[in-house]
């Protein structure tokens, strides 16, 4: 399954939303076999009164709770609000071996595959900044962006992962066969009885 982070900004507050959710896929002894989740899990910016000029870090942890290990992929979009504010902050993400990107938020588009084994974790530092030389014509602007963690190969990734669990679709087209036919039954009763009224009031 996908974590998805959600970055709400604005000129006077930006929040940065975390939802992560469990993938599905499940092995024999009903443990998932592809899990990742982020930490925190909800809330990893939460700043008052940004003008130009202010930035501000934080850390996000990415977890393989699974039992396989695996590459995790990121990408990142505007979803909803001012083009121009969001075009204006600058992003920089980094790890413990150094800096990762570096740019504006518009110019992200998704980090490389980052590797993860079973029970690991890998730890990123988010720094988002509002540049000094931004103008008031910023003030009250706002943006929603999203941010998406999913492990590679999955059906949020590149390719399905072995052992995917599909739905019944056959069972529910089966019903629904059924039903078109019952209602074509029903319909053709009606129509038979409809006509034969339609004939004895002919004949009177």
């Amino acid at each position: 399954m996908n974590a998805i982070v959600k970055l709400i900004m604005y000129s006077a507050l930006l929040i940065l939303i975390i939802q992560s959710a469990t993938s599905s896929v499940l092995a024999d002894s009903n443990e998932n076999e592809i899990d990742i989740r982020t930490s925190p899990e909800k809330i990893l910016f939460e700043l008052d009164n940004m003008k130009p000029g202010d930035w501000a870090e934080r850390s996000l942890v990415v977890t393989n709770s699974g039992t396989k290990d695996f590459k995790y992929l990121s990408s990142a979009s505007l979803v909803s609000g001012s083009e121009k504010f969001y075009n204006a902050l600058i992003l920089s993400i980094s790890d413990k071996s150094g800096q990762i990107f570096n740019g504006s938020l518009e110019d992200f588009k998704a980090l490389n595959p980052r590797e993860i084994v079973s029970g690991g974790k890998d730890e990123l530092l988010f720094k988002v900044e509002f540049p000094y030389e931004k103008g008031n014509e910023y003030q009250g602007l706002a943006s929603i962006v999203e941010f998406k963690f999913y492990a590679e190969g999955t059906l949020g990734g590149v390719s399905p992962v072995d052992g995917v669990k599909l739905p019944k679709t056959a069972t529910n087209i089966l019903d629904i066969i059924l039903i078109g036919v019952i209602i074509l039954t029903i319909g053709t009763f009606i129509l038979i009885i409809s006509n034969r009224k339609k004939r004895k009031m002919q004949y009177k």
